[in-house]
Order: C-alpha cells, then sequence, then structure tokens
C-alpha cells in the first residue's frame, strides 16, 4: 500500500523544511488520521517531506486570519466544511 500524500504549492516546501509552517487548511474528509505518515508532494512531483499527522481539528473560514481566510477561498472558494490539519516533519526528501 503506498503512501498517503498532501500535495502544496512550491511556495510552501521551504516555510514547512523550516519549521514556520506546520498545518494546512483542507476541505473536511476522513481521509487522514492522527498518528499517520504522510509524505508532502509539490504536485505530482516526488516528496519534499514526510510527516506524521499530530493532529486535525475543525477549522472555521471566519476563525481565520484575514490573509489566510483569502488564500483559502482562493483555493476552496467558500468551502465552510474545513479542518486544520498539524503535522510535524519526519525528514526529507530529495525529490524537490
Amino acid at each position: 500500500m503506498s503512501m498517503k500524500t498532501l500535495w502544496f504549492k512550491a511556495r510552501y516546501a521551504s516555510p514547512i523544511l523550516s519549521g514556520e509552517k506546520r498545518d494546512t487548511i483542507r476541505r473536511r474528509s476522513n481521509r487522514y488520521r492522527v498518528g499517520e505518515i504522510v509524505a508532502l508532494t509539490i504536485g505530482p512531483r516526488p516528496s519534499f517531506a514526510i510527516v506524521r499527522i499530530v493532529a486535525i481539528e475543525p477549522a472555521a473560514p471566519e476563525s481565520l486570519d484575514p490573509e489566510r481566510r483569502r488564500a483559502v477561498n482562493d483555493l476552496l472558494g467558500t468551502e465552510k466544511m474545513l479542518e486544520k490539519i498539524i503535522f510535524e516533519v519526519l525528514g526529507r526528501e530529495n525529490g524537490n
């Protein structure tokens, strides 16, 4: 069975690897679980990091700071069912 992935835009790779970015806002789903090991990729390319999901919590759009809310709206529209996936980087990969 292959490892699950989370796709990111290229601009997020460095902040993730430096520890500055430790979460992502996504549409709510049952796809990911706390404790699961996931590969982070930029599109369909090889992974740039391996992370462990440490928490998943609801994320109401109105609770996000204005800049992040705009970014989420640009990507997901005005989706109301969101979750914050919080992760810790376990290692870097050489894919990107």
